[in-house]
């Protein structure tokens, strides 16, 4: 019986003696209309009996023919059915140091010694008594919650489905408006509705992720995926956000890294495109550099580390260093003497990303490089994919309309090639694969 069942039923006591009038005698100073007691004559029907209830405490003779008490109480502790009931030791004898130390490794929690005073018997049992009650409803409560916080995040699975499901709709009508030929004004027209609805997506997520603890427990579904189809997508929606401050952008990364993972592409795309915006709001001026690094390369997985380094920044030293590392914090408002603007706070989606990092078995950082720019960095584990599924997903990303989206200030961005996304100025950019972000 469970401790919330017992929270509902009367509680019990279990008495073990092998002298029947010593039951007897027990169980009638025991006698209570607020439990019942029940009794057993050998461990071995202690045992059995434990099994059956949730015992609120046990009272257990100490020598007992064959099984003795110190014995059945360290098989009760062995179980985890039954190792959480406090056990009495009852003894004839007054217990030496040696009988006390034995009993307590076995699992007792007091020692009573014949002949047995009433008063004292009774107030520790009620004392049992009380923590037993205490720990039964605290397990109903925890299911109550339980249930309650599952309630919650269906609720708000439903509700983040009912808003994305236009947001897409909007999207997918803007990629549309781009491939149809429009004069450059429409196109700017709808370039910019397609980037604003991605960043509205893209804080529906957040949202919803991190009131529903999707994060902290860890949702992250592996599968294998092709990591240029990923960096495709990000470096379509990260030119326009490129263009919109009208900075230089571009992706390198070391050849070694292979194209063919296992992990959570949906989340590493999102990642990366809250880090690397954060990365492109700092560059009022100059050039965001992102870089792929094989941190570690192992027999069945590798680490990634992915840095965005903004440049054009010298002067700010140390302090801008401290107010990037700030809006690492989750929720930290940022200190603004002496007039020190600061172009991003500690966003949630900022919070988001660095919780879906640690999921990932990676870490996040930043740190000054030698020209007074930032470099804000993460890392993250993937698997590799097993060498029967590497013609899986190897081919190139599709060919799609290419639409002439915007022109950066010295740079735009196509997707990865051969280890690079940089392009000459006005070069057309192919519309990205549809994706939650």
């Amino acid at each position: 019986m469970s401790l919330e069942s017992q929270c509902e039923h009367k509680p019990s006591i279990l008495v073990v003696d092998d002298k029947p009038q010593n039951l007897f005698a027990l169980k009638k100073l025991l006698e209570n209309p607020a439990y019942d007691v029940l009794t057993a004559v050998s461990g071995n029907d202690a045992l059995a009996m434990a099994l059956e209830h949730d015992f609120s405490v046990i009272l257990m003779d100490v020598q007992m023919p064959g099984m003795n008490g110190f014995e059945t109480a360290n098989l009760l502790s062995l179980d985890e059915a039954t190792k959480h009931i406090p056990i009495i030791f009852v003894t004839a004898h007054h217990a030496d140091a040696k009988n006390i130390s034995q009993g307590y490794e076995s699992g007792a929690v007091d020692f009573l010694s014949k002949p047995l005073n009433p008063h004292i018997l009774k107030s520790k049992i009620n004392v049992f008594m009380a923590l037993h009650k205490q720990r039964a409803e605290l397990e109903k409560t925890n299911k109550d919650l339980a249930q309650t916080d599952q309630s919650k995040s269906e609720f708000l699975e439903e509700a983040g489905d009912s808003l994305r499901k236009p947001l897409f709709r909007i999207m997918g009508l803007a990629k549309r408006l781009l491939e149809n030929g429009l004069d450059e004004q429409c196109k700017e027209t709808a370039a910019e509705l397609l980037e604003q609805t991605d960043r509205l997506i893209s804080a529906t997520d957040a949202l919803f992720q991190y009131t529903s603890g999707e994060i902290k427990e860890n949702r992250i579904r592996p599968k294998n995926f092709n990591l240029e189809h990923v960096l495709r997508d990000v470096d379509y929606v990260l030119g326009l956000r490129a263009r919109e401050r009208q900075i230089s952008y571009r992706c390198t990364r070391d050849p070694n890294v292979p194209p063919l993972l296992v992990g959570d592409s949906t989340r590493l795309r999102q990642i990366m495109l809250t880090l690397i915006t954060t990365s492109v709001k700092f560059s009022n001026q100059g050039d965001v550099n992102v870089h792929l690094d094989l941190l570690e390369d192992l027999e069945d997985r590798i680490t990634l580390r992915i840095s965005m380094r903004e440049m054009g920044k010298k002067g700010k030293g140390g302090d801008w260093l401290n107010k990037a590392l700030e809006i690492l914090e989750p929720f930290k408002p940022l200190d603004d003497k002496e007039g020190f603007q600061c172009p991003v706070g500690p966003t949630l989606d900022l919070t988001v990303a660095r919780q879906l990092v640690e999921a990932m078995g990676g870490k996040t950082g930043v740190e000054e490089t030698p020209d007074g720019g930032l470099n804000l960095w993460f890392t993250a584990v993937f698997k590799k994919q097993p060498l029967k599924s590497l013609s899986v997903g190897a081919a190139p990303p599709p060919k799609r309309p290419a639409s002439k989206v915007f022109k950066a200030k010295e740079k735009s961005v196509e997707p990865w090639k051969n280890g690079m996304s940089e392009s000459p100025t006005g070069k057309a950019l192919p519309s990205p694969t549809p994706f939650p972000v």
